[in-house]
């Protein structure tokens, strides 16, 4: 039987029979400086770089499926390398990370979480601090004033000082429900001021009264009452105490000047 003569292929045959089996195996290969091949695999020994210069995504990638596992974007490195790096400190909106600086998220306290307990708080034990319904025992000061400044038990202070004309409106003083205490400069400054009480109360205040004399003067006034307290042009002192459904001390100092009165008062009332 006769043999057919065979013959070594051509150069040229030889490359497009490669390419051939390249496109039809389904395994593409881009080498550096060739091709990218979509839907086939592609390597390279080189950074390979995408610029662009339009006001819109330089690369966008869309993946339509709905199947599970399906995603736009995969990222592969070696381990303890980073997938990515970024330029900018801009917030990616809608970006969902599984974890935060290496932690998990059941690692932090969310915005509308309690902290269950923590060992200290500034350094310090919790037997540091006072608890929310605990009263503290004793402080040396309040506000950096020792207590002696400050009236103890239930009550309103009142203070003040006015310079008034000859003949004009009345001072008030003491805010109490029960009695008024006003302070009238007279008209002709040679003569005595005057300190007027009257009672709101219905039924009986008490009046104590004591400008220095060698006993304190006395009187129950009725609703609608009045006393009125003499205060000398030269400077007067009184000491006021009343009683109904409060308890009241009042001191008042009064003196006529050159060309008006001066009145200071400080009391105190028990509410």
């Amino acid at each position: 039987m006769r043999k057919l003569p065979t013959r070594r292929p051509s150069a040229a045959t030889a490359i497009s029979l490669l390419a051939l089996f390249v496109a039809l195996s389904g395994t593409g290969y881009a080498a550096t400086g060739g091709n990218f091949i979509l839907g086939q695999g592609n390597t390279a020994t080189t950074r390979t770089s995408l610029s662009a210069a339009v006001a819109d995504r330089a690369l966008q990638v869309t993946n339509n499926s709905t199947a599970a596992g399906a995603t736009a974007l995969a990222l592969n490195v070696a381990s303890g390398k980073p997938p990515f790096t970024v330029n900018s400190k801009s917030r990616v909106t809608n970006l969902n990370a599984d974890l935060l600086d290496g932690q998990n998220a059941s690692s932090f306290l969310s915005t509308t979480g309690k902290a269950a307990d923590a060992e200290l708080l500034d350094g310090q034990d919790s037997s540091a601090f006072l608890p929310a319904g605990a009263t503290a025992a004793n402080a040396d000061r309040l506000d950096g004033l020792d207590s002696t400044q400050f009236v103890q038990g239930r009550g309103l202070m009142s203070a003040g000082a006015e310079a008034k004309g000859p003949g004009t409106s009345p001072v008030g003083m003491m805010p109490s429900q029960d009695l008024s205490v006003e302070f009238f400069c007279p008209s002709n400054l040679a003569s005595n001021g005057t300190i007027r009480l009257q009672a709101f109360f219905d039924s009986a205040v008490n009046v104590f009264y004591d400008n220095g004399g060698a006993d304190p003067g006395y009187v129950q006034l009725q609703t609608g009452g009045v006393l009125l307290l003499p205060t000398s042009p030269t400077g007067e002192h009184y000491t006021i105490g009343f009683q109904a459904s409060q308890v009241a001390t009042v001191e008042i100092f009064a003196v006529n000047r050159a060309s008006d009165c001066h009145v200071q008062w400080q009391g105190w009332i028990n509410t």
